[in-house]
């Protein structure tokens, strides 16, 4: 009696890595804005920091404090 042999998986299609060029260093600048966890910052301050270039990057809860980091280019 022949045993057979293991079946392969089906090969997975390579992933598409695209490549990045940088011509000059890229430099931002961070805002943090902290408030008390009920106290969240309206729309209206949220968007005044969009309208002056400001991007949300991260948000880090420190009960009872919320803080907001936000960054963007340089000038």
């Amino acid at each position: 009696m022949e045993i057979p042999a293991p079946q392969q998986p089906p090969s997975l299609p390579q992933p598409f890595i695209p490549m990045v060029y940088v011509d000059k260093p890229v430099t931002w600048e961070y805002r943090q804005l902290t408030v008390e966890q009920g106290d969240l910052p309206t729309a209206e301050v949220l968007n005044q920091y969009g309208a002056e270039g400001w991007e949300l990057a991260g948000i880090l809860c420190l009960s009872p404090r919320i803080v907001f980091y936000f960054k963007r280019l340089a000038a």
